[in-house]
């Protein structure tokens, strides 16, 4: 059975995780992103203190996070929007009465 996932290879062995570095270099993003912005919507798994990520969860973000092609963005873009108000300004959604809001 052939799975559709990029494999990453190294030393003729192919990971089935890879370390955060190497997860970062795959998706062609720095270290620093990867841990802002992609690491917190990835499930890990430790061994020691190491946290390595499953390649297949690598696959995972990226079909969740891609783009629509561009027909599929041109059908967002026809479907109907709220219409604007009396004044030309689409509506704003109401904020609680100061009385109901927690204070900070």
């Amino acid at each position: 059975m052939t799975s559709k996932l990029l494999l990453i290879e190294r030393d003729q062995a192919v990971c089935l995780a890879v370390p955060q570095q190497q997860a970062a270099d795959a998706l062609g993003i720095s270290l620093s992103h990867f841990k802002r912005h992609v690491a917190p919507q990835l499930r890990c798994v430790y061994s020691g203190r190491a946290r390595l990520y499953r390649v297949a969860e690598l696959d995972r973000w990226l079909k969740d996070n891609e783009e629509p092609i561009l027909s599929d963005r041109r059908q967002a873009a026809a479907a109907p929007r709220a219409e604007p108000s009396a004044n030309g300004r689409a509506h704003q959604p109401q904020t609680a009465p100061k009385h109901h809001r927690q204070a900070a």
